[in-house]
């Protein structure tokens, strides 16, 4: 039994469920095809993209800060990091607290890559919308904002039962 009571050996919740998956998988290949056309589309290769992204709500951003959000080595990182700087998209300081740590920031031309990739995507997403009716974009929207509340309560509870 699940939390609501419901059983889940129940066959048509166990086939809506492995229908989830292929659903779920379907929509991260798409979102991996929108990172490869940003790439190219911006003169970034997908490493830089997924950088340059991170600094959306980030002002700096440490090496491992960036390592651990792209599950990348810090090696990696700093090779990441430095071709981005040769291409004038950051800039590196250290930190006035601590010398040891250099932080990175977007350079002006960064903040400019990154804005046009938020209209480019934010365009690519109004496409998307513009293709339903308004009453499936509300369901939509709706729909994807439960299964993202769900995912980050099951997240929590396997992570909780990974502690004990």
């Amino acid at each position: 039994m699940n939390k609501n009571g419901k059983n889940i050996s129940d066959n048509s919740i166990i086939n809506q469920g492995r229908r989830l998956g292929e659903l779920m998988e379907e929509l991260v290949k798409c979102c991996q095809d929108k990172t490869v056309i940003q790439s190219e589309r911006f003169g970034l290769n997908v490493s830089e993209l997924k950088t340059i992204m991170l600094f959306k709500d980030e002002k700096y951003l440490t090496v491992k800060g960036i390592s651990r959000r792209l599950s990348v080595a810090k090696s990696r990182v700093t090779k990441i990091l430095n071709g981005m700087i040769k291409k004038g998209l950051l800039q590196r300081r250290f930190d006035p607290v601590d010398k040891r740590v250099k932080l990175f920031s977007l350079t002006p031309k960064g903040r400019k890559i990154l804005r046009d990739i938020d209209g480019f995507t934010s365009n690519i997403n109004t496409r998307i919308l513009l293709r339903m009716d308004p009453v499936q974009r509300k369901a939509l929207i709706g729909g994807l904002t439960i299964l993202s509340s769900c995912i980050e309560e099951v997240k929590n509870e396997i992570l909780k039962s990974k502690q004990c």
